[in-house]
Formats: structure tokens, C-alpha cells, sequence
């Protein structure tokens, strides 16, 4: 077995023991059980898939890092959604991007509007 923790920059998103892990990394997918070398990889925006021997849990993830040393592994991601199967989870990330795009989207405008109201000031003052 292998203890899974998914870390989010707001603290810890889930702690599992796993027997299976499987993602797409920036090398292509793969699949990592407990005997596996221990390594760092960076992890690709999709679909992370946890088998504990009885079930799968499925998670959404943004980018992230990979870590494992032993049996403990550590994914650190930006942000992580769970889904009780691949259709809901689809739907779930499909909503949750789509929010976090317009807010992104918010936060570039009103950066560009200070940037501009800065350098209006700006030339002001040289005047």
C-alpha cells in the first residue's frame, strides 16, 4: 500500500492508501504501484485516478508535481476537484474552470485598468 496526499496551495485536498495511481504527465500517462522507483514528475492537467483495491476514486487536477519517496506520495496541484465518476467529474470540471477563467478573466481587467490609471499619473507627474 501507498499513502496518497494531494496537497492545494489552501492546505491538504485528500489523504488515501492506495495500491494504484494513475495521471497523464508531461511525458505521457502512467501508472505507479507501491514498488515503483521512487521519483518527482510534473503532472499535466486531467484526470488523477486513485484505486485503493476496492474502488476508484477519480480527481480532476489542474498542473502539479508528483513526489514519491517510498511508499508516501505526494501530488501538490493548484486545484483538485473529486468526482464520483468520470461523467459527474467531466461536468463538475467543465462548471469549476469555466469559473475560474471568468475570475482570472475579472483580475486581468482590473489589473490592466490599474496599470493604466498608474501610468496616466505617471505622465501627469513628469508634466
Amino acid at each position: 500500500m501507498m499513502k496518497a496526499r494531494i496537497n492545494l496551495p489552501t492546505g491538504i485536498f485528500m489523504e488515501k492508501e492506495i495500491v494504484k495511481i494513475s495521471s497523464e504527465a508531461s511525458h505521457g500517462s502512467f501508472t505507479m504501484y507501491p514498488r515503483h522507483i521512487d521519483c518527482a514528475m510534473s503532472l499535466s492537467p486531467g484526470i488523477l485516478i486513485l484505486d485503493d483495491g476496492n474502488s476508484e476514486t477519480y480527481i480532476g487536477i489542474d498542473s502539479g508535481i508528483l513526489v514519491k519517496k517510498a511508499d508516501d506520495v505526494s501530488i501538490s496541484v493548484r486545484y483538485a476537484i473529486k468526482g464520483e465518476n468520470l461523467h459527474t467529474l467531466d461536468t463538475a470540471m467543465e462548471k469549476a474552470f469555466a469559473v475560474r477563467e471568468e475570475k482570472n478573466r475579472d483580475v486581468r481587467t482590473a489589473l490592466a485598468k490599474l496599470e493604466i490609471s498608474f501610468s496616466r499619473r505617471l505622465l501627469e507627474y513628469d508634466r
